[in-house]
């Protein structure tokens, strides 16, 4: 049985923001909820931006910003709290009060489920790219003093549903993923994997 939000925008970013994916995710979702940013507009206007790491050891924060250009191959990504400060100020310009965003951490991927896809919320979803298996490939002292052990393929997609079995297991969660397609699916404990090499973190629009 499957379960999928429908009429949820698909933007690709290959070839124009090619580490833009948390970008691309939360304008689709933006866009969902009838928010008419573009994503250029997100970036330009929204989103925190900072240094990258310099190969000595030091950059910015990706929890307080994006580290880099998500224009270039160079950039890096930024985790939930970051977007989520681009999300609020967009919000505040479009809609005053009327929507919100929401961090979840530590949130299992069945209860995320039933929470919000079962009642029409997308989720923005940190994994990585394909549910590939994670590595850590960088550590480096941010500029806030905090130690960043980034894990790769860092990704950020949309959750827009699930396919489940005759017993109600969930068997494939569904993406609106700017690197795969509209309506990526991949096998629930790969995803359930990637979920948690990313700090088992993602966002909602309420």
């Amino acid at each position: 049985m499957r379960t999928l939000i429908k009429n949820v925008p698909f933007i690709s970013q290959l070839g124009t923001w090619p580490t833009g994916c948390e970008s691309v995710s939360a304008v689709m979702a933006l866009n969902y909820r009838k928010v008419p940013v573009t994503v250029d507009e997100f970036i330009h206007s929204y989103l925190p931006l900072g240094p990258a790491p310099d190969g000595q050891g030091g950059g910015a924060d990706p929890w307080e910003c994006f580290p880099g250009d998500p224009y270039t191959q160079e950039g890096w990504g930024c985790f939930a709290p970051a977007l989520k400060k681009a999300i609020d100020a967009c919000l505040a310009d479009y809609q005053g009060d009327a929507l919100r965003a929401e961090i979840l951490y530590d949130e299992p991927l069945p209860s995320l489920a039933e929470k919000y896809l079962s009642r029409g919320v997308p989720v923005i979803f940190w994994a990585t790219i394909g549910m590939a298996p994670a590595h850590e490939s960088r550590t480096w002292t941010a500029d806030t003093s905090r130690v960043i052990r980034w894990m790769s393929p860092m990704h950020c997609t949309l959750l827009i549903g699930f396919d489940a079995d005759e017993n109600g297991d969930i068997t494939h969660y569904i993406f609106s993923d700017p690197a795969s397609g509209r309506e990526a699916v991949f096998e629930a404990d790969a995803v359930r994997k990637a979920y948690a090499a990313q700090g088992s973190q993602a966002l909602v629009i309420l």
